[in-house]
């Protein structure tokens, strides 16, 4: 591992509480899993995925380790990640605190390693499936996407988790009238939902974003005008209190940040809007959750986060999530926010929502340990930070 590759993604400061912080350092990461692969296979370079960090508890890191010219998945954790339940499964980092998982075990997802033919089982007397499980989306101790043709299997650690995805795909499917997978079976037992494979590209792939963004607003207001049934419950207040583990993290790892992030929180929070509407909301709209048909109908693929918000949530949500520290992000989110109001119209307080979606996203950068995080976090609290004036 270079100087160069650590330079560029530095390692946060040290954690009093949280002795293997350094692990975040490319280069230590890197020495920590060639102890346990051996002499024989040296680690050729390691690249962080992912990582979820909680200031002075824990950390989590989901890495791609380059052995012998093979990718190997592995998930790396310490503090309070390294339960009992890891340190039952998990191989320790030689001469540290913390644990090594390579995939597909994972102690909150045991579902992960099950071989086909019980994947098969699992799935009763449908018609026949694949050969072998493609892993779609993995979250570390919380859930996972398997493509299993011509089935999808999500499965989550939690019950609760679980329950809220059944829910919100009846949402969205019954209550909204919106084109999603098809849910088949719900297997409590094992926190697992089976939905349809549905075919498309992804709509990030499409060659015209804005035409997708307004396409997205026109979906939105399906959404939005349909029949409010029971659901979980988000207001402006639960947006603020989401935004504070963001403001947590970047004011640990990027100490020069954390009181312009604070002074921000505090204002949108003094801020909030009341009395707003709850509607139907997907609570997670993004192009990334978006399947584009080869009708070129748009698919929503995640319903995980959906219940009652207000309309603005989501308009919001989906701008913001253009935004990660790069040159010329204001401007792509301006203008796919431009083209979802077309279709949509303008919720009430959507800049305050906005400004809030963007505050969420000022840890994103270094959730990726992405080459200048420290300037792409900057970078998208200094937009948060224009949106935020501009609502005064």
């Amino acid at each position: 591992m270079t100087s160069t590759a650590t330079l560029r993604r530095p390692a946060p400061p040290a954690d009093p509480r949280l002795s293997e912080l350094d692990l975040l350092d490319v280069s230590r990461l890197a020495e920590a899993v060639d102890a346990v692969v051996g002499p024989d296979l040296p680690v050729q370079r390691v690249r962080v995925e992912y990582l979820e960090y909680v200031p002075r508890s824990s950390l989590t890191v989901q890495l791609t380790a380059y052995v012998a010219g093979v990718a190997l998945q592995g998930v790396v954790r310490t503090g309070a990640a390294a339960d009992r339940a890891a340190r039952a499964t998990g191989t320790p980092l030689p001469g540290r605190d913390a644990l090594l998982h390579w995939l597909p075990a994972d102690p909150e997802l045991p579902l992960l390693a099950w071989p086909t033919t019980r994947l098969r089982r699992l799935l009763g007397d449908r018609p026949r499936t694949g050969e072998t499980p493609t892993v779609l989306a993995y979250v570390p101790g919380r859930r996972a996407t398997l493509l299993l043709s011509p089935y999808v299997l999500k499965t989550y650690a939690t019950a609760e988790d679980h329950a809220n995805a059944v829910a919100g795909g009846l949402l969205l499917a019954t209550g909204a009238a919106l084109r999603t997978p098809r849910l088949l079976a719900s297997l409590p037992g094992h926190r697992v939902t089976v939905q349809e494979q549905l075919e498309g590209v992804p709509a990030a792939s499409a060659q015209d974003p804005l035409v997708v963004a307004e396409r997205a607003g026109g979906l939105l207001r399906r959404l939005h005008d349909a029949h409010a049934v029971p659901a979980v419950r988000r207001d402006a207040t639960d947006v603020v209190a989401d935004a504070c583990a963001a403001v947590e993290v970047l004011g640990t790892v990027l100490p020069v940040e954390r009181r312009r992030a604070e002074s921000l929180l505090r204002r949108l929070g003094s801020t909030a809007p009341t009395l707003l509407p709850l509607v139907p909301s997907h609570g997670d709209f993004t192009l990334d959750q978006l399947l584009l048909t080869p009708s070129g109908d748009l698919v929503v693929t995640d319903v995980d986060e959906a219940g009652l918000a207000p309309e603005a949530l989501d308009v919001a949500t989906y701008a913001a999530n253009l935004v990660s520290g790069r040159p010329g992000d204001d401007d792509r989110a301006g203008e796919a926010l431009d083209a979802l109001v077309a279709a949509h119209g303008e919720p009430p307080a959507l800049r305050w929502f906005l400004a809030v979606a963007l505050l969420r996203r000022c840890d994103r950068p270094f959730r990726r340990l992405k080459k200048d995080w420290p300037a792409k976090c900057a970078a998208v609290l200094d937009l948060a930070e224009k949106v935020t004036t501009s609502c005064a």
